[in-house]
C-alpha cells in the first residue's frame, strides 16, 4: 500500500503536468479553434409530439457519423441535421 508521501508526491507530479497543457492550449485564439470546428457542428430540428425543437450536434468523422445528446432526439418522430 502506498504511503501518503507516495500519494502526494505522484499527486503534486499529475497537477504540475497539467501546467504544460494548459500553457499548450492557450496559444491557440478562441478564433482559431472556432474556425477549426465549425464547419463540424450542425443544427438539428427535430419534430415530435410535443411540437418542434432544436438542437445540436458535432460530426466526428468524414463518413457522417453524428454525436448529439440522448434529450435532443428523445420523442423525435423526425430530426433533420442541417
Amino acid at each position: 500500500m502506498p504511503s501518503r508521501q507516495q500519494l502526494a508526491v505522484v499527486l503534486t507530479l499529475v497537477v504540475l503536468s497539467q501546467f504544460g497543457v494548459a500553457r499548450g492550449l492557450a496559444q491557440e485564439s478562441l478564433a482559431d479553434v472556432i474556425a477549426r470546428c465549425e464547419q463540424a457542428v450542425v443544427r438539428i430540428e427535430v419534430e415530435g409530439n410535443q411540437g418542434r425543437s432544436l438542437g445540436s450536434g458535432f460530426l466526428v468523422d468524414a463518413s457522417g457519423t453524428l454525436v448529439t445528446n440522448t434529450h435532443v432526439l428523445a420523442g423525435a418522430l423526425k430530426a433533420v441535421a442541417i
